[in-house]
């Protein structure tokens, strides 16, 4: 029998679908998160608390931002490469979060989507990837678009025809007064 977090017996692991899972901190590595699910009875006081209580921020870490911050120090064309590359993964994953989704809500409709159903708090789980994707893929096009556009701004000032006669100081003075 294992004690829930207020004290309580709580039963096995894994014996209802109102588990939670609590965050541990790895010792190797304390930027990972270790998670273990604990028993927390559906009529626990502290299980309705814990599930409405705040939620920790986080903070990101993207190494693909940095990289986005600092395109002057990388090749164009790998840099888009790199870009057209998280595009595509994000699109692999988009495409299995929305099938989960679609099979979620077919699950939650079979329920009446009732709000005290698990299938409305697995969608509930699930949107923010679906976005958050959604969001990596139109980020991951526009730096493509800005990085093409600069390329193309560049190709046509070497072009000796697009290039614009340089003015001198007289010239540049006596067309301002």
């Amino acid at each position: 029998m294992l004690e829930g977090p207020c004290g309580e017996p709580s039963g096995d692991v894994g014996q209802t679908p109102h588990a939670e899972a609590l965050g541990q901190w790895g010792e190797a590595d304390p930027s990972v998160a270790l998670y273990a699910l604990k028993f927390i009875g559906p009529g626990s006081r502290c299980h309705a608390h814990r599930n409405t209580g705040p939620a920790e921020g986080t903070v990101p870490r993207d190494e693909l931002v940095l990289k986005a911050y600092y395109p002057w120090l990388a090749n164009p064309e790998a840099a888009i490469a790199l870009f057209r590359e998280h595009e595509r993964q994000h699109a692999e994953r988009l495409k299995l979060y929305r099938a989960n989704r679609a099979w979620l809500t077919e699950q939650w409709d079979h329920e009446y989507r009732r709000l005290d159903s698990q299938w409305f708090g697995s969608l509930a789980a699930i949107e923010p990837g679906v976005l958050t994707e959604q969001s990596y893929i139109d980020w991951c096009r526009w730096v493509v678009q800005q990085l093409k556009r600069q390329r193309q701004r560049a190709e046509r000032r070497e072009c000796p025809w697009n290039r614009r006669p340089s003015r001198s100081k007289a010239a540049t003075s006596a067309a301002s007064r």
